[in-house]
């Protein structure tokens, strides 16, 4: 199961395994007005080409939750081989 926690800080949501708190699968940020577009910066932390930007937080955590669950069904299929 994934959890989410939203940093009261900065904002930032983190997207967490339950059967690892303490480490975060990616997370959601607010992305600056001084960058190009507006909107959601999402992030995956399980490799390095699971990144994106969405001008909805919906869609954002939608892709995000898409990748973390690809990214699982791969790492599934090599550890069955």
């Amino acid at each position: 199961m994934i959890v989410r926690k939203r940093c009261p800080y900065t904002g930032v949501v983190n997207f967490y395994s339950d059967s690892e708190p303490h480490m975060a699968l990616g997370s959601i940020a607010v992305m600056s007005r001084s960058q190009v577009s507006s909107g959601y910066a999402w992030r995956s932390y399980s490799d390095d080409r699971g990144g994106g930007a969405a001008l909805d937080f919906d869609v954002a955590e939608r892709s995000l939750l898409q990748r973390i669950a690809h990214l699982d069904r791969s790492r599934a299929i090599v550890a069955g081989e």
